[in-house]
């Protein structure tokens, strides 16, 4: 069905998976690992501002997996070949809760203490160029050496890939 919707489309002869462009989630089960592999391609070249997932959990969805922008493979009965051309692994299909909002979440306040520090860094150095240079009647000369300012970028981003490692308590 999948491949016969996607050869219409090429044909120009109907516009029924278009009306799949639209929808937030598409589960494909009892297809072959070609037609979920060209499903995967097919919306991530209609969708190029979203990023595509792809889940599975057998060596018939590695083709799949390897499609998508992002593949999770679930290590079980099947194999590990899944989980072994994932992007990520898991165990069983519960993990993938743990997966995307304990660690998602966690990315997302690692990356904005990242930034910030990147933001405080820089207007530590803007504000006190500003004002030695003020004091020095606007001369336009440098008080920081190139060595000072890279020891102090470096240790401030040092701190925050250190802080990656952290984690909230819960």
């Amino acid at each position: 069905m999948i491949s016969e919707l996607l050869e219409q489309k090429r044909n120009g002869q109907s516009n029924m998976i278009d009306n799949l462009i639209n929808i937030e989630g598409l589960v494909v089960y009892r297809s072959s690992p070609s037609q979920k592999a060209e499903i995967v391609r097919y919306f991530k070249s209609q969708l190029q501002d979203q990023i595509t997932l792809a889940i599975g959990d057998g060596a018939n969805d590695v083709n799949m997996i390897e499609s998508a922008h992002v593949g999770i493979g679930i290590m079980g009965k099947e194999g590990n070949q899944a989980a072994s051309f994932a992007d990520f692994a898991v165990h069983q299909f519960s993990d993938l809760r743990r997966l995307m909002f304990w660690h998602g979440s966690n990315w997302v306040g690692n990356m904005t203490t990242f930034v910030l520090l990147i933001l405080l860094k820089t207007s530590v150095f803007g504000l006190s160029a500003f004002l030695y240079n003020a004091l020095a009647a606007f001369s336009g000369i440098s008080f920081v050496s190139d060595a000072l300012f890279a020891a102090f970028s470096a240790n401030v981003t040092y701190y925050g890939f250190y802080n990656w490692y952290e984690k909230p308590i819960s």
